[in-house]
């Protein structure tokens, strides 16, 4: 349900008193007038205290909720309600999803380098609904469905920067830039035209990078293994492109020219 009611502690309590109330409220009709006023009237001021109490405390309990704890309400109009105790009606129809962050493992990344090498990479993800845009949270199912996508733009991500130009080239080089692809992910993922930095270890920095089209915000992205699974040549191939032949016959005529005496 998403919500639940306050104690009932405190509506069992209110009834008690507004039942009170009510007996001390009809104390002067069930006491006749001669008989002990004094008490009559001492009788129906408790009576109406008790009721005031008891008819607080069940309006609070009955126009009051409470979000439960690891989860947000989306309403029909589009409000997102969070951990707490609201006043007024429980929302109807409200939709429930649970924003505690949610960790997976991205195993067995293959991807080339440009000298014929093959990296393997494991990559760890953090990621939450992303309730702070309750438009694209209709796009949001559950936790399952997201993480093909997830993995599809990290798979493409590693892919462009291990193909880089002029580095990582080799292989070898690529294993030495471990914390340098992190960051290369994390600012593709965030589309940041800026190169990475140094200091840039964190998406959580940001509040994370959202994907409205599964409705969700990554949070965090690290490469927890990093490895080799074929050995490059340690040459890239545009190292070893062939001179076009019309540069080489003009390089060839000019060399071969010897002007006359």
């Amino acid at each position: 349900m998403g919500y639940q009611r306050l104690s009932g502690g405190l509506r069992s309590t209110g009834y008690t008193f507004a039942i009170i109330g009510l007996i001390g409220l009809a104390t002067p009709w069930l006491v006749p007038p001669p008989k002990a006023q004094e008490g009559v009237a001492a009788c129906y001021g408790i009576g109406i205290f008790g009721f005031l109490i008891g008819s607080a405390m069940l309006i609070a309990y009955y126009l009051s909720y409470r979000v439960s704890p690891g989860t947000a309400l989306i309403t029909r109009q589009g409000r997102v309600e969070l951990e707490g105790t609201y006043f007024g009606l429980p929302p109807s129809s409200a939709r429930e999803i649970r924003i505690a962050p949610q960790v997976f493992e991205i195993s067995n990344l293959e991807v080339e380098t440009p000298d014929d090498g093959v990296l393997g990479a494991s990559i760890s993800v953090s990621y939450t609904p992303d309730i702070t845009n309750p438009s694209t949270l209709g796009n949001y199912q559950d936790y399952l469905r997201e993480r093909p996508a997830i993995e599809s733009r990290i798979r493409a991500a590693l892919t462009s920067w291990a193909m880089g130009k002029p580095v990582p080239g080799t292989l070898k080089r690529a294993m030495a830039m471990q914390q340098e692809a992190e960051s290369y992910i994390r600012h593709k993922l965030a589309g940041n035209p800026m190169p990475p930095t140094e200091n840039d270890l964190s998406l959580a920095i940001y509040g994370g990078v959202s994907m409205p089209e599964i409705g969700v915000r990554i949070q965090e992205v690290n490469i927890v293994r990093w490895t080799v699974v074929e050995h490059g040549t340690g040459k890239p191939d545009w190292a070893t492109a062939i001179t076009p032949l019309s540069t080489r016959a003009r390089s060839s005529s000019s060399s071969s020219y010897t002007p006359e005496v």
